[in-house]
């Protein structure tokens, strides 16, 4: 199965209170037997971010807001379902 995760992040506190924090949000594709390995392959993959892209190396708070479960990827439409999780 194919497992679509959506997310958001917080930078960090800014230094000058009338700055907002950093933030924004992401999507990622992961294939795995379950969504529990699809949760730990998002963590890995969220884990290696930061050395992959610089604009990550100041994220202090990632949220995974859903994951969409992908049977097959589909030539026209997909079917699919939700399931909530929290990274720790």
């Amino acid at each position: 199965m194919f497992y679509v995760g959506h997310f958001s992040f917080e930078g960090p506190e800014p230094e000058v209170k009338a700055e907002s924090r950093e933030r924004g949000w992401f999507t990622c594709v992961v294939e795995a037997e379950s969504v529990d390995a699809a949760v730990d392959e998002f963590r890995e993959l969220v884990g290696s971010l930061r050395a992959w892209f610089t604009s990550f190396e100041s994220m202090e708070a990632v949220y995974l807001y859903d994951v969409t479960e992908v049977e097959r990827v589909p030539s026209d439409s997909a079917l699919a379902t939700r399931r909530w999780r929290t990274l720790r």
